[in-house]
């Protein structure tokens, strides 16, 4: 348990691995990229694989959708634990009278998690069973009001639902979180005229069909086997529980990219690009008691590792995938960065290289990527005359502790930027000054602050705006 103690056992494998037959030793240059990038503009950086050891290195590159470390304070969830009411299951839910006797289990905290599952029926022992069994550390609450819920630690919000009074609004709430470039995974569903008109405007286009019902057999039907929401799936299978099979929505949205049918031959696992984000939708129910039998709940289990590891990153891509490095030597792989059709904001995500190595089988390189719409205004062959007002997102954003603001201003004002804590409270005025037409930049040193979410506000004539900053220490 000793680090000193542990550092010499690692040493003595170190140097046994590498004596008479050898082993590969991996090096990985640079250990993160943040680019600043105008809209629909693109560029590349250089990985530099290495290896020094004496055996040929091996290598595997894939990319993840990431977001940075929270570092400020979580929700309490049981604050908003909002136990549905039985009677709205019954009338919701696939469980009919059933539903009466749900137990709902009490909010799950984790300050490692970047997983939230949102839960309105029992899900211990599918969801939460499959999430352990995958190493997945998550929190968890119960509530049919997703307005409530603050979502900004979260990287995944798993959506599980069998019945409840889930509003247009909740649905809105949950798009949002997704079109600010986070993963909403979505399993089931809730038969009340709100959540279809909310799933309507907000995310997918469907028949308009309503109600609960068991499909066809077989019940789940691969139809494209290369879709990585595919991966392990049989090409058919009929669970054992029939009531495993219930759904309650009819998708017909072009947008979406469809791994399986159920057997009724609507898609039933499938996932669409939700703004800068990404929704992962099977419409199975997820209560846990439809699960019980090992081989329907292998099949839930996969589905769910599936589309925790799914990602449809197009801004980000490398043009080698894998290779093979002799001792001594070096592999370039180019990485593209491409900003094509995306909106001004923070995109981040993970190169995660993996090596015949034995001592550093995973390397993770971090990239952060800024759009930033003021890049473009900067061209010298581009005007640089404002036409409105603008403040741009900070960039780097997380920082530590320097970070630089932009903004624009179309006509002779008086310009205030205020900057405030989580809590609301003014801390520091960053601009107040009279301004003439231009393009601006102000620099905020964060060294005297703690680590946490700030808010910058831009007040300018008739034109307020706001936005979010986070320090990491």
């Amino acid at each position: 348990a000793d680090p000193n103690d542990f550092a010499i056992l690692q040493q003595v494998i170190s140097n046994g691995l590498n004596l008479g037959i050898g082993a590969p030793a991996i090096t990985v240059t640079p250990d993160s990229f943040s680019v600043a990038i105008a809209p629909d503009a693109s560029t590349t950086g250089t990985l530099t694989i290495g290896n020094t050891g004496n055996l040929d290195l091996t290598f595997n590159i894939a990319i993840s959708s990431a977001t940075p470390k929270y570092a400020g304070n979580r929700q309490d969830l049981s604050d908003i634990q909002q136990i549905p009411m039985a009677e709205d299951l019954v009338q919701t839910g696939s469980m009919g009278e059933a539903a009466v006797n749900i137990h709902f289990p009490l909010p799950t905290m984790n300050s490692n998690a970047s997983i939230i599952v949102v839960a309105t029926t029992s899900v211990t022992n599918s969801v939460e069973q499959a999430l352990t069994n995958l190493g997945q550390a998550y929190d968890l609450v119960s509530t049919t009001d997703f307005t409530t819920i603050d979502f900004t630690p979260y990287s995944t919000i798993i959506v599980a639902m069998d019945g409840g009074q889930v509003s247009e609004a909740s649905v809105q709430a949950i798009a949002n979180a997704a079109g600010s470039g986070k993963k909403l995974f979505m399993i089931g569903g809730t038969n009340i005229t709100s959540f279809y008109d909310g799933v309507q405007m907000y995310l997918l286009s469907h028949t308009g069909e309503t109600g609960w019902t068991t499909s066809a057999t077989p019940h789940l039907q691969v139809i494209d086997p290369n879709h990585p929401l595919a991966t392990g799936l049989p090409a058919t299978y009929t669970f054992a529980n029939n009531s495993a099979s219930f759904y309650m929505l009819r998708v017909n949205d072009p947008a979406t990219v469809v791994a399986a049918n159920n057997g009724d031959g609507h898609p039933d696992l499938f996932n669409k690009t939700i703004g800068s984000g990404e929704l992962v939708y099977f419409l199975n129910s997820p209560f846990d008691s439809y699960w019980a039998d090992p081989n329907d709940f292998a099949i839930l289990q996969q589905v769910i590792s599936n589309g925790l590891a799914f990602t449809s990153l197009s801004w980000l891509s490398v043009n080698f995938t894998s290779g093979t490095v002799t001792p001594g030597n070096t592999f370039d792989v180019t990485v593209t960065f491409d900003a094509t059709g995306l909106t001004a904001g923070d995109y981040y995500a993970d190169i995660n290289i993996s090596s015949n190595d034995p001592l550093t089988p995973m390397v993770t390189v971090p990239v952060h990527m800024v759009v930033d719409p003021q890049l473009a205004i900067e061209d010298p062959a581009v005007s640089t005359i404002p036409t409105e007002y603008e403040l741009s997102q900070n960039f780097p954003n997380p920082f530590n502790p320097v970070t630089t603001i932009r903004y624009r201003v179309p006509k002779a004002s008086v310009v205030k930027i205020v900057l405030y804590n989580a809590l609301g409270e003014e801390v520091a005025t960053l601009v107040n000054e009279a301004h003439n037409s231009g393009n601006y930049v102000v620099n905020f040193d964060a060294s005297n602050y703690t680590s946490g979410i700030y808010f910058y506000r831009m007040e300018a004539g008739n034109f307020v705006t706001v936005r979010k900053m986070m320090l990491v220490k």
